[in-house]
């Protein structure tokens, strides 16, 4: 009826064809020998539920009528003379078999920017390729590491039968000018994993060396990018250029936080603006940010606006870390002190403007940590509709602490961290007030908006509270460097009202810990 090539293709064909295919990433399907859409149809019932289009091709005028009947979108009559510029994720054929080897070649050709081909030939056109169409189409099957299978008498059941052997042909074909391009410069500068440079599990000395390296690939692909772009934007209006007044197609700019950067070109926005992102990632990579106090990290985060004018090298990251290391000792002292002071003097139920002098301790709670502490969050949890925790409220002031515990303890001590064990407490929404056990304290929230801190080593928060005294000198310069028989009376007295004899024996015997701070360990620089 429709004439002497025209076979449709069985369903159990159909399925068998279609069962090779990842629909996951099919959107937009071609069918270049659609017939009367049997094959299509096939491809629309498994797309269905999702978006996309199925175009078809097809020589036959009555059946290119059908094809229209049935919804489809027929985009051309005869398609080794088509030369679509849509970037299908699939074709899937049935071609003549008089000449479904050029059918195949011009798939492929087709495709070569990547996607899926499942095509049913002769198997003849496999098992006799005695011709160069055909040797080059096995050439082609053979680089593509092509899936075939042979399917005897395929046709006999047929709704137009045939006594034919067939071959059925799968191509998955990667993307493969972008993978080659990024293969080299991933080669170029040794990278084996660009999907999250962020989240890479690396150990610390890989982890300038990795991000280094994806900013110098990240830098590459994007001035590439719009260097490309200026090339080609003559033959594309832009919205200055289109004097038509014609909608712009095609437009590139930069995603610029930066103000007053109008005068600098594009590729030196990117730049900048990369930069930017580069060093605000080594900045909140949690090797830096559990060195951080809270003072140094505002410090650094601010400073990332000026960053954008220095490039992401070994180089410039090691005298960033020098100088971050040169203020973290400065600012250690600061943080410890200044949570002393809020433990202390500014959350005493004595909060006064006394001096404490050597002889305070007895009289005045304001000098000295106790086990437990009680520190005021306003709107840690909400009573309304039901009840709720903020219990975010109170995170920079914990993890501060926890952070400051961690200087003093030296890293002697392992274990989850704060918003670890906060996380796994609180997503469940089911907290009701329970002591919650941490590395150095444990703490208990308080629906009345406050934080009730028990301190569970005690030789930790004997070295917070001597560290306190003597940088506030409230206690003598040599406190803990003599023996308590070297001492005077007077210091005596004060060894006996701060901690008593006993515990300024064992602090004189372990002075190492209790009154030396070992360097903060940093990011390593290797290669």
């Amino acid at each position: 009826m429709f004439g002497k090539q025209f076979y449709p293709t069985p369903e159990p064909l159909i399925r068998k064809m279609l069962d090779k295919v990842n629909f996951d990433t099919v959107t937009f399907a071609l069918d270049p020998s659609a017939g009367k859409g049997d094959l299509a149809n096939g491809i629309r019932n498994r797309m269905k539920g999702k978006t996309g289009q199925i175009d078809c091709v097809e020589i036959d005028n009555d059946l290119r009528a059908v094809l229209r009947e049935r919804g489809y979108t027929v985009i051309g009559n005869d398609f080794l003379n088509w030369n679509g510029k849509t970037r299908y994720d699939l074709i899937a054929a049935n071609p003549p078999f008089a000449d479904g080897d050029k059918h195949l070649l011009h798939m492929l050709d087709l495709m070569k920017k990547g996607g899926q081909i499942v095509c049913l030939l002769n198997a003849t056109t496999i098992t006799n390729a005695e011709s160069p169409v055909r040797q080059d189409l096995m050439h082609r099957l053979a680089y593509y590491n092509a899936d075939v299978e042979f399917i005897p008498n395929a046709f006999r059941d047929a709704e137009r039968k045939a006594v034919v052997d067939c071959a059925l042909i799968y191509v998955n074909i990667p993307k493969a000018e972008e993978a080659d391009l990024l293969q080299d410069l991933q080669k170029a500068y040794d990278i084996t994993n660009t999907e999250d440079p962020e989240c890479t599990d690396l150990a610390d000395g890989d982890i300038i060396k990795a991000l280094v390296a994806q900013y110098n690939l990240e830098s590459e692909l994007g001035l590439k990018l719009i260097d490309d772009y200026k090339t080609y934007s003559r033959y594309i209006p832009s919205p200055k250029q289109d004097v038509s007044r014609t909608a712009c197609l095609i437009n590139l700019s930069v995603a610029s936080r930066e103000t007053g950067n109008d005068a600098l070109s594009p590729q030196n926005q990117y730049i900048r603006e990369l930069r930017y992102k580069y060093w605000a990632t080594l900045f909140e990579r949690k090797e830096l940010q559990r060195l951080m106090t809270k003072d140094v990290r505002e410090s650094y985060m601010a400073k990332l606006n000026d960053l954008r004018a220095y490039d992401f090298t070994r180089e410039n990251i090691l005298q960033i870390q020098m100088d971050l290391t040169q203020n973290l000792f400065c600012s250690v002292d600061d943080a410890i002190l200044k949570m002393f002071d809020n433990l202390t003097y500014q959350n005493s139920m004595e909060k006064n403007t006394n001096i404490h002098y050597y002889n305070g301790w007895k009289t005045n709670k304001a000098c000295k940590v106790n086990n437990k502490v009680i520190v005021p969050f306003y709107g840690l949890h909400e009573n309304r509709w039901g009840g709720s925790w903020d219990i975010w409220k109170a995170g920079d002031y914990m993890r501060e602490l926890e952070k400051i515990m961690g200087y003093l303890d030296n890293g002697r001590t392992d274990g989850a961290n704060y918003d670890e064990i906060i996380k796994e407490h609180f997503d469940r929404n089911t907290y009701s007030g329970e002591k919650i056990p941490f590395k150095f304290f444990e703490v208990s929230f308080k629906k009345k908006g406050t934080v009730h801190i028990w301190f569970t080593n005690e030789q930790l928060l004997k070295k917070f509270n001597l560290f306190g005294g003597r940088n506030k000198k409230w206690l003598p310069h040599d406190y803990g460097k003599k023996p308590y028989v070297d001492m005077t009376e007077e210091e005596q007295a004060i060894v006996k009202s701060f901690e008593g004899k006993e515990s300024y024996n064992e602090t004189y015997t372990n002075a190492a810990f209790y009154l030396e701070q070992k360097p903060l360990m940093m990011l390593e620089a290797g290669a």
